[in-house]
């Protein structure tokens, strides 16, 4: 994770069907500071619903992403993705949010 707050060249990151096991924290610690990768794809991985929140709010500050994809990332409590979507509101680069079909957190 380290690497990627210091990589110039890598723009787009695919961790999509991984398990991360116990945390995920760190990789997205550093995603903060990347000013490399634009676009981000997590879709299909295996994380926890707290690790998905705490991560996330890492990218908020991140003005170089401008796409997010989190697929179909295991999302059961309904406000959970709103939260998410609220603390992305100050990364004015994200132009694109993807979500899994059908989402219905998204819709109030």
């Amino acid at each position: 994770a380290e690497v990627l707050k210091h990589n110039t060249s890598l723009q787009d990151l695919n961790i999509e069907s991984i398990s991360f096991g116990t945390s995920c924290e760190e990789l997205f610690k550093a995603l903060q500071y990347n000013t490399t990768i634009s676009r981000l794809l997590i879709g299909y991985s295996e994380m926890t619903e707290t690790d998905f929140e705490a991560s996330m709010k890492y990218l908020q500050d991140n003005q170089t992403l401008t796409k997010l994809d989190v697929g179909h990332v295991l999302i059961s409590t309904p406000n959970l993705l709103s939260n998410v979507v609220e603390s992305l509101t100050n990364n004015y680069a994200l132009t694109t949010l993807t979500t899994f079909t059908g989402c219905k957190a998204l819709s109030r």
